[in-house]
């Protein structure tokens, strides 16, 4: 490795010892943070994507869809709203490197309604 390249990863990267990093919150969850943090918000949008759709398939907008003043049509909503608190909730937790981030997330996805 040159030395460039060593410079550019003590900018990039903190050392810390073996003991500290094993107390911190998120020791151990490597990448599967962010497989997780994509899959939750592509399940989200894939649920938005198939009402897009079906909207789409009777000619109108999703807009429109969603403004209809039917019980199915405002579970509908309800799911949607839900769906979007859940992403929003587990984007904020992931982002500020929240302590109980694992215990909440845990209780967000099982706690709400499926969506």
């Amino acid at each position: 490795m040159g030395q460039l390249e060593r410079v550019k990863l003590t900018k990039i990267w903190k050392r810390v010892s073996a003991e500290k990093a094993k107390q911190h919150a998120f020791y151990g969850v490597g990448g599967w943070l962010a497989i997780f943090a994509s899959s939750v918000l592509a399940g989200f949008l894939g649920n938005f994507g198939t009402f897009n759709a079906e909207a789409l398939k009777i000619g109108i907008t999703v807009n429109d869809f969603l403004s209809f003043d039917v019980a199915g049509i405002l579970f509908i909503k309800a799911a949607l709203t839900i769906g979007l608190l859940k992403v929003i909730v587990i984007y904020a937790l992931i982002l500020s490197k929240n302590p109980k981030f694992r215990m909440a997330t845990t209780y967000v996805l099982s706690g709400w309604v499926k969506t």
